[in-house]
């Protein structure tokens, strides 16, 4: 879930590009293998 009480984002775009990353870079580490990866906003409130 990304978003907070009140309906606060809690990742921003710079954030998901961010996470993206670190999976991309954690599955290499740890020999997995990622086939597709999605992060969507969420529903308006």
């Amino acid at each position: 879930m990304s978003r907070m009480t009140g309906g606060e984002r809690l990742f921003g775009d710079t954030e998901k590009e961010a996470l993206r990353r670190l999976m991309w870079r954690m599955a290499r580490f740890s020999g997995l293998e990622i086939h597709t990866c999605v992060v969507m906003e969420n529903h308006p409130p």
